[in-house]
């Protein structure tokens, strides 16, 4: 599953959506400019890296999302380190809610 012959997400749009206050960005699929996203200060989880710019398509805002067997909703908490992601309705971080 994901797209991984072209990237879908690039230095650019990251750092778009940075300057707009996104904390994070998953990707079902292949970023490019990898180096760039490392230095950026938001948290970007893909597939994979690919060279190759894809084709610009706009996403939808606020439905669910379906990655593999696992399903994201609107206002739904996402947490992820190095190792991977967890989802979760609540937010069970401790901090009191910051996002």
């Amino acid at each position: 599953g994901g797209q991984m012959n072209s990237a879908i997400l690039d230095g650019q749009a990251a750092s778009t959506a940075m300057r707009n206050g996104w904390k994070g960005i998953i990707v079902y699929g292949a970023v490019r400019n990898a180096a760039t996203l490392q230095g950026l200060s938001i948290g970007v989880k893909a597939l994979g890296t690919n060279p190759r710019k894809g084709t610009g398509s706009m996403g939808q805002r606020g439905g669910a999302v379906n990655i593999s067997n696992a399903q994201f909703q609107s206002g739904w908490w996402v947490f992820a380190d190095k190792d991977g992601i967890l989802i979760s309705q609540t937010d069970i971080s401790g901090q009191g809610g910051y996002g």
